[in-house]
């Protein structure tokens, strides 16, 4: 191969590593392609950056990413993450997560999106444990090529719920999540301070 073959090839293998600079409101993908990641906002179906950073699409994922100069907070297996579920499609959820509880220096703010895949879902005729909108607590469950977690657990679940119809908020009662608007129940998978929660470090403080 001669020398402008091996250069042709060089810039041809190169240009999908190309790193794309993002002004805030830049576009990104459509949401059909990509769900939203660190630093990216969904709008009218598409993605668009909310931060000046480098474009970072992971095709194994799926999620669309803007990479800042920020030092990251590192998320392990184990910890306690607080976020709102974003996406779903039959029992498997996406959470934007917002913020993550570090044994011995508290509640760190991050912006990241996990999987949370459900036991059962409304196509198999059960109520829905979670639904989109909702802020819930969870465990990390994985975090290498992918980042899972999950609400099975005693102090996990959703911990604030609107209405699927009026998007007022649900009040706990001992049969449900009741609408004082609408006037019916909802069924999700509450944590047992829903409605007046206690973060993990105030918890851990008071024992």
């Amino acid at each position: 191969m001669d020398k402008r073959k091996i250069e042709a090839e060089k810039d041809k293998s190169s240009a999908g590593n190309e790193k794309i600079i993002l002004l805030p409101g830049d576009f990104l993908s459509t949401a059909e392609e990509y769900v939203p990641g660190g630093n990216a906002l969904e709008e009218n179906g598409n993605l668009y950056s909310t931060v000046a950073g480098i474009k970072k699409m992971n095709d194994d994922t799926l999620v669309a990413d803007v990479v800042t100069g920020k030092k990251k907070v590192h998320i392990s297996v184990g910890d306690i993450v607080y976020g709102q579920v974003i996406k779903g499609d039959r029992g498997m959820f996406f959470v934007r997560v917002g913020a993550v509880y570090k044994k011995g220096k508290g509640v760190k703010e991050v912006d990241m999106v996990g999987g949370l895949r459900m036991d059962r879902d409304r196509d198999q005729g059960h109520s829905p444990e979670v639904r989109i909108g909702d802020i819930i607590r969870a465990k990390v469950t994985r975090n290498d090529s992918y980042f899972d977690i999950t609400i099975n657990g005693t102090r996990l679940g959703v911990i604030k719920a609107l209405c699927y119809r009026c998007k007022n908020e649900l009040i706990l009662t001992k049969n449900g999540l009741w609408c004082d608007n609408c006037e019916i129940y909802e069924k999700r998978k509450v944590a047992p301070d829903y409605g007046n929660v206690v973060l993990e470090d105030e918890l851990n403080e008071n024992r």
